[in-house]
């Protein structure tokens, strides 16, 4: 079973951020590539060939800018993009009536026919968690590391993003109100009691 997987900083970023002074900020691995691989994976994305959009989070706390001080071999190969996860849509993008059919096919339902968690997990239906986030397509957000919980390291900065989301809901109960969160108890042990597939 082949079943292509990208990470949104893939589809956001390419290799003109190493230009810039923060570039070493945007080092993760694989690397982020040229602008016409960033167009070949939107391709995928969209034609079916990638099935899964996920992030390899990395949380680089404030202090820890120098990334390996000038030593590439030093620097931790990841990129946060939890936050961003939801965001990573254009404005225009976003309000499409059909946006939001690729990211929950992406990022939710296909995640988990793959781990052998479908239909508990990646879809709405009885009998299913009531995993839900409710998105506001029109709200806009632009990424500045200055107003980021803790980390600091953020290579989004200056991106204008839409699709935040308003509420979650995990098994059918509230643990995210805009910005109150009571989500730390929430998560559970899923084993797998299946293989997976598309």
């Amino acid at each position: 079973m082949c079943t292509p997987e990208t990470c949104v900083q893939y589809l956001v970023l390419d290799d003109s951020v190493f230009a810039r002074p923060d570039g070493h900020c945007s080092a993760c691995c694989p690397q982020v590539k040229k602008p016409k691989d960033v167009a070949r994976l939107w391709a995928g994305v969209n034609d079916g060939e990638v099935c899964v959009i996920s992030t390899d989070h990395l949380h680089v706390l404030a202090g820890a800018e120098g990334r390996g001080e000038g030593d590439w071999t030093k620097i931790p190969m990841g990129l946060p993009g939890l936050k961003r996860s939801l965001r990573w849509s254009t404005p225009a993008a976003c309000s499409r009536p059909d946006a939001a059919d690729p990211l929950v096919e992406k990022c939710c339902a296909n995640p988990a026919k793959i781990m052998g968690l479908y239909p508990r997990k990646g879809v709405l239906a009885a009998g299913s968690d009531a995993d839900i986030v409710v998105i506001d397509p029109k709200k806009t957000f632009t990424v500045d590391h200055a107003t980021m919980r803790r980390g600091r390291l953020e290579p989004h900065q200056g991106m204008e993003l839409a699709g935040f989301a308003e509420h979650t809901f995990v098994r059918g109960r509230q643990v995210v109100a805009i910005t109150s969160a009571s989500a730390r108890w929430a998560g559970q042990w899923l084993p797998r009691e299946r293989a997976g597939s598309l």
